[in-house]
């Protein structure tokens, strides 16, 4: 079971590698991963007979059957948290986002401003990109994150130690508080959404302008309890398929 653990891992690993450089060969996988090259190539063979890379020239990149699985993902998560953001938002009368990792960022999958009543407001249009480590969404969902996929990030970002040790702290408290980060006057607040494989899936923040800080230190409770909504909605979808 172990040596299928690991090497489960190192698949997941090479597909993340070339999510996030597109068209590689076997030799610069190896030395991106720290893997030999025999070992890459054997992943590949396998990964390429299930159809979930595609090889041309040497080369290889994601295939397109597996850009169709992940958009299944990604629908059946913005159906599950669809209402649960836009209700959060108007609890809290402030922005409230959801995040999904896209490589080494972090991407708005969904955003709610469903208040009008301040003067001023933050907006984080879908679609909009970040790295994943400079900012409260992105923050919250690496803790969670399965560890081949912290570790991909955290090397692939240069992170040193201090990044690591933040990363342990923001998992044992579950959420994360930053203020003026990544944008000055802005503050937010994160938790992680965690899936049925108990990793972190996507992240939920609510977003606001520093002036209004106390709005988001007060939020956790809420935000807290919008994902136990969301995850337990991915949960029984994942039970019964069928029904979803």
């Amino acid at each position: 079971m172990a040596d299928t653990s690991k090497t489960v891992e190192k698949a997941i690993r090479v597909l993340e590698e070339l999510g996030a450089s597109q068209w590689s060969t076997p030799q610069e996988l190896s030395t991106r991963l720290g893997l030999s090259r025999t070992v890459v190539q054997r992943l590949l063979l396998t990964l390429h007979q299930r159809e979930f890379v595609t090889r041309e020239n040497g080369l290889y990149r994601l295939s397109t059957r597996l850009r169709v699985i992940a958009d299944v993902v990604l629908r059946k998560l913005r159906a599950a948290s669809h209402n649960v953001v836009r209700e959060l938002s108007e609890d809290l009368r402030e922005t409230v986002v959801l995040y999904v990792a896209d490589g080494a960022d972090v991407v708005v999958l969904d955003e709610a401003l469903t208040a009008q009543d301040h003067l001023t407001c933050v907006r984080h249009e879908v679609g909009a990109r970040v790295e994943m480590l400079s900012s409260a969404g992105g923050l919250a969902l690496l803790s969670g994150a399965e560890p081949s996929t912290r570790t991909w990030v955290l090397r692939a970002s240069g992170a040193g130690d201090k990044v690591t040790a933040e990363l342990a702290a923001i998992e044992e408290q579950g959420f994360v508080a930053m203020r003026d980060r990544p944008y000055r006057g802005i503050s937010s607040l994160a938790v992680p959404i965690i899936g049925p494989e108990h990793h972190a899936v996507a992240s939920l923040a609510v977003l606001a302008p520093t002036a209004r800080v106390s709005a988001v230190d007060n939020a956790l409770p809420r935000v807290r309890r919008a994902t136990t909504r969301i995850a337990d909605v991915l949960k029984r979808d994942a039970a019964h398929p069928q029904d979803s």
